[in-house]
């Protein structure tokens, strides 16, 4: 009977340590799967996505990215039914190509999953920046950007703030609809940088006027786009009012 009984405390002490190696191994399942749902590496580094249905154009984002130290390269596809199937955790940016209402489509799946969209389309009308920005793009821009310009658009959407090409800004919030409180923030150079790029000048041909780099030119930009317009979140008490029924949102 004693043996039984040193048998039966010998399972006990077993099946205690089994259970507590499973509770272990699903804890660590769990840190794990937690770490995986943070959109922000462990190393800091913006996570970014693509979805580009041209095989081409795809490819070449996605390179410019793998070769971007500070970014971490996320899931790239074709459509967004297959990007959502990569499991890319929210947060993160995703670049989105395209135009028209099936653009806007995918573009409130991806915000309504928590990513924050730069849209790139290859055609830049009014009606398309309006629609993009009313469905909760954080920016919009021509798929003509250089690389070095596609770089500062997503670092200034992973900080939250919104980024317009020059054009984009240029159709939809042209200097004679700006409200005072709009720039009120903005220093006379920013309010200069703002004011010619919402004249339709490049970023190029202001730097040139300035006798200053490109570079200089888009820090100054960027700040005052952040100032003027906020992320998405803000938009209603920051951005100029733009009612896509508007005729004048039309191209």
């Amino acid at each position: 009977m004693s043996d039984d009984k040193d048998e039966l405390h010998d399972f006990d002490l077993a099946l205690q340590a089994a259970v507590a190696d499973r509770l272990d191994v699903e804890g660590s399942l769990r840190r794990v799967h937690e770490r995986a749902a943070s959109a922000t590496p462990a190393d800091g580094r913006i996570l970014v996505g693509v979805v580009e249905r041209h095989a081409l154009y795809r490819n070449a984002v996605a390179r410019v990215l793998a070769e971007t130290s500070d970014i971490r390269p996320g899931v790239v596809a074709d459509t967004v039914e297959r990007f959502a199937a990569g499991h890319q955790p929210p947060g993160g940016v995703v670049l989105l190509s395209g135009d028209g209402l099936r653009a806007v489509q995918s573009l409130r799946e991806l915000t309504g999953s928590g990513h924050k969209v730069l849209v790139l389309a290859a055609n830049v009308i009014r009606r398309g920046v309006v629609d993009a920005l009313s469905a909760g793009a954080y920016g919009y821009m021509s798929k003509d950007a250089d690389a070095d310009e596609v770089l500062t658009a997503i670092r200034a959407i992973a900080d939250g703030d919104t980024y317009m090409s020059p054009s984009a800004l240029h159709l939809v919030y042209p200097p004679t609809e700006w409200h005072p409180d709009t720039v009120a923030g903005l220093t006379e150079r920013e309010h200069r940088v703002l004011s010619m790029v919402a004249a339709g000048r490049s970023v190029a041909d202001i730097a040139k006027t300035l006798s200053t780099s490109v570079d200089v030119v888009r820090d100054q930009l960027a700040r005052a786009r952040a100032k003027a317009w906020p992320h998405p979140a803000d938009a209603s008490t920051a951005r100029p009012a733009v009612d896509a029924s508007d005729p004048r949102a039309r191209d």
